[in-house]
């Protein structure tokens, strides 16, 4: 694995831990959930033939499958948000957008992937991005970072006349942030080793073509 240069192995390991703890809690929380709501076993029988569920607590996880992985994406919204912050000249900020760096004149709010905004909450986040860079000196730029972007290609669009907010694809904003062409991938080659996903898991995660490709 690469090593993260960029990036003190403390925060990291942090950054890590918390979004262990997070996902972990992710499940808990459902089933506790699930215990307190009225099932419906009609679904449920459903479910359990679908996927060929031998026990109730696999249908159980089945069925909550898809609120499990919702909790898990705003955990990792804030996983590369505590990363990106870590690096030299940057911090979290959390109010108004998540990350700032004063010396670079930098603003920008993370997504973890494109379609997590519907067209309401988008043009609230632009504004706000506008609003935040207006506030500020000449010089400031505010990046819409789409972590894991449409298509697989590293890009930086401006959204607004000026060009002072900018939407950029997450590879792209790591490189901004790290000064290396190939963080964001050293990054998921890390969560996987840390999280113990297996290498055939792994070298297949790190070969989809989700992600604009190393260079």
């Amino acid at each position: 694995m690469t090593e993260l240069t960029w990036l003190r192995h403390h925060e990291l390991d942090a950054a890590t831990d918390k979004f262990r703890a997070a996902i972990a809690d992710c499940r808990l929380k459902y089933r506790q959930r699930m215990n307190r709501n009225v099932l419906d076993p009609f679904s449920l029988a459903a479910i359990a033939h679908v996927f060929r569920s031998t026990t109730s607590d696999d249908v159980i996880d089945v069925a909550g499958s898809n609120a499990v992985v919702n909790c898990i994406g705003n955990a990792l919204g804030r996983f590369h948000q505590e990363v990106l912050g870590s690096a030299d000249g940057w911090s979290n900020h959390d109010r108004g957008f998540d990350l700032i760096s004063e010396g670079q004149r930098k603003l920008a709010e993370i997504k973890n992937k494109h379609n997590t905004m519907n067209a309401a909450n988008r043009r609230e986040v632009e504004a706000g991005l506008e609003n935040a860079v207006r506030q500020r000196p000449r010089g400031w730029t505010a990046y819409l970072v789409m972590i894991i972007p449409k298509t697989p290609v590293r890009y930086a669009k401006p959204l607004t006349g000026a060009g002072n907010v900018v939407e950029m694809d997450g590879v792209s904003f790591y490189e901004m942030v790290s000064g290396q062409s190939n963080a964001m991938h050293d990054v998921l080659d890390h969560m996987c080793k840390a999280l113990d996903v297996n290498r055939d898991v792994a070298n297949w995660l790190s070969g989809l073509d989700s992600l604009p490709p190393r260079l």
